[in-house]
């Protein structure tokens, strides 16, 4: 395959990455307990979730937990799709750079943007194994590997796109290069503080794959130059 038709493939699953998440987060639920609001929307609070006790914050005192349960799956069920398109997104970026450079590195953050969409599904397994045991709920331990190694990744991936693009020559590529590293360092301190920080998730990653999405058009769809 072309580094041309990579970057095509890239940018128009990053696209459609985008437009799942979108759709992901505006089915799950708004709504939720006493959760510290830190954490932004109900399903990080769930995400970061370490105990019953957590859980159980997240759903609040409602004694019909039915509803919630329900906006869980079917937000889960458009990240399903969301994990494809990511998987996709990243693998191609990096195979492009690698094309294009030779640089053996860019094949290991290729096979981490496959690692961290597992590492998302992993983490859909294991959340929808909680909701019908709310009363049994086992050790939570386990969640925090698949939550954590997911956004490690999708933090690596975007610095180390950043890392490229900042050392181009074009002042655009080193402005997209800015916003990537900039965002990625933010995602790793909010994961060191998810409960005052969480909320900032969304954003940081979304400007990330922004700066990436913006680089990929202009190199799969000439005579674009920026």
């Amino acid at each position: 395959m072309t580094e041309r038709r990579l970057w095509q493939i890239s940018f128009l699953s990053g696209a459609v990455m985008l437009a799942l998440a979108a759709l992901a987060m505006s089915a799950f639920p708004e709504e939720a307990g006493p959760y510290p609001k830190g954490f932004g929307d109900p399903i990080y609070a769930l995400e970061f979730a370490r105990s019953k006790a957590d859980v159980l914050t997240v759903f609040g005192a409602r004694q019909d937990h039915a509803d919630f349960i329900a906006a869980v799956k079917a937000g889960t069920r458009w990240d399903f799709a969301f994990i494809v398109a990511l998987a996709v997104f990243l693998c191609t970026f990096f195979l492009a750079l690698f094309r294009r450079t030779g640089q053996q590195v860019w094949l290991c953050f290729a096979v981490l943007g496959v690692v961290t969409a597992f590492a998302d599904a992993m983490e859909n397994v294991i959340i929808l194994g909680l909701l019908p045991r709310l009363d049994i709920m086992p050790k939570l331990s386990v969640l925090a590997v698949p939550v954590t190694l997911k956004f490690v990744g999708i933090a690596v991936t975007i610095i180390g796109a950043g890392i490229y693009l900042i050392l181009q020559k074009r002042p655009i590529r080193r402005f997209e290069g800015i916003a990537a590293l900039l965002s990625g360092a933010g995602i790793l301190m909010a994961l060191s503080q998810p409960q005052t920080l969480g909320w900032t998730l969304s954003p940081l990653i979304t400007i990330g794959w922004l700066a990436m999405l913006a680089f990929t058009v202009t190199q799969g769809f000439k005579p674009i130059k920026l």
